[in-house]
């Protein structure tokens, strides 16, 4: 009936209007009008919908309980710039990335991709903020990244 798929209900009404109970009954100007109320009986019409609809429940699966798990403490670990640039400043490395990737503030990562990713970053950092004591050369070192020298 909501999606206005109610040819079925409407055929059953007007098939025999005087049995059924709040039923539609044309007249003989094709006027649609209620039965009387003598004409009404409430169980026939019940008993008439039964059986021309069938109502099929359906069944809903039972909502999964999700167990959570905690995740484990994840170990921070940070990189002393202000360090490192101290050391840089003494140092004055003819390769900033060589020389930061081989500091003590970076061996304390394991795996080698990270030493890798943690001192590029590093050596970005320190050449962009203090770019008037480093000297870009044309150079590249073996891992493809621009030599850069302290002045």
């Amino acid at each position: 009936i909501m999606n206005q798929k109610d040819e079925d209900l409407t055929y059953l009404l007007i098939s025999n209007a005087q049995h059924y109970h709040h039923t539609i009954q044309y007249g003989k100007k094709n006027i649609k009008f209620l039965p009387k109320e003598s004409h009404i009986n409430k169980d026939n019409f019940i008993d008439a919908l039964n059986n021309v609809f069938t109502v099929e429940k359906t069944s809903r699966k039972a909502p999964k309980e999700n167990n959570y798990k905690i995740d484990e403490p994840i170990e921070q670990k940070a990189i002393n710039i202000e360090k490192l640039l101290e050391d840089i400043t003494k140092a004055k490395p003819d390769d900033i990335y060589k020389f930061i990737s081989k500091h003590s503030e970076l061996t304390q990562f394991n795996i080698d991709k990270d030493i890798q990713m943690f001192s590029f970053q590093a050596y970005l950092t320190i050449v962009l903020e203090n770019y008037n004591n480093v000297d870009l050369t044309e150079l590249f070192n073996e891992n493809n990244i621009r030599i850069a020298k302290w002045i």
